[in-house]
């Protein structure tokens, strides 16, 4: 079992136990690596680290407590499920912070229909039912 005590302890280069590799329509690949880390990390198709961002944080841009689940749009944003802080983050493919959507409840995956719709599982919280939202790529709540 992980020891989720320091859980986004630190900010450092891969890995260091992480959450999901997902692939980009570019062909590079992204790693969400938040158990004991607080980094996102973009490879190439080939393997070599291309880039890195993000640090412990639970309140600014770019500040992750537990970057779980990525998802790369056929556009190359990167949208990152920042669990513990209860949001998503958007970045540029190169790792540019965009924005950031709150509210949520403890995202734990996030994917995309046909459409373009973007599917959130969330976690409970404080009591509350774990549930399902969907969110536009623009973060616009569409049903939950």
């Amino acid at each position: 079992m992980r020891n989720c005590g320091r859980v986004g302890a630190q900010a450092s280069g891969p890995f260091n136990y992480p959450a999901e590799l997902v692939p980009a329509p570019s062909g590079d690949l992204y790693v969400s690596d938040g158990y004991r880390n607080a980094r996102v990390h973009r490879f190439s198709p080939n393997g070599r680290l291309l880039a890195s961002w993000g640090e412990p944080g639970k309140e600014g841009p770019n500040q992750f407590h537990l970057p779980h689940s990525i998802l790369v749009d056929p556009g190359g944003l990167v949208y990152v499920c920042d669990r513990e802080n209860n949001r998503i983050q958007v970045f540029t493919g190169g790792g540019r912070f965009i924005t950031m959507w709150t509210g949520l409840r403890r995202p734990l995956d996030i994917s995309s229909d046909a459409d373009g719709i973007l599917h959130i599982s969330e976690g409970g919280v404080g009591g509350m039912s774990p549930r399902v939202s969907l969110m536009t790529k623009q973060g616009q709540l569409v049903a939950r």
